[in-house]
């Protein structure tokens, strides 16, 4: 059984939880663990009986904008190798033609 988290809780992460259910009626697949979440006030509680953690900031650029640096979405998982992994990421524009990508992961 793979495990899953959700990022959003609001419509469309509750529409995705409902066709992750729909799946594991037919054959058991997913665990899902819980919603990522960028409203404070959703943090520690639940949709249906499913937790909601708090994802401090994430932004996803809709308009043709000049980059911005920032944090990544950090990556949670599990491998059958490296066991419970976590990791984050950091952009940073440094000029309009130079950038930079680095990040950790933990295992």
């Amino acid at each position: 059984m793979q495990e899953l988290l959700i990022v959003g809780a609001g419509g469309f992460g509750r529409e995705a939880a409902e066709a992750v259910a729909a799946v594991n009626d037919d054959k058991p697949t997913y665990e899902l663990l819980g919603f990522l979440d960028d409203n404070p006030d959703a943090a520690g509680t639940e949709v249906e009986g499913i937790p909601v953690l708090y994802l401090p900031f994430a932004t996803h650029p809709v308009q043709k904008t000049p980059r911005q640096s920032g944090f990544l979405i950090p990556n949670i998982g599990k491998s059958s190798t490296r066991g419970y992994t976590a990791g984050e990421s950091l952009f940073w524009a440094i000029n309009p033609s130079m950038d930079l990508h680095a990040g950790a992961e933990y295992f």
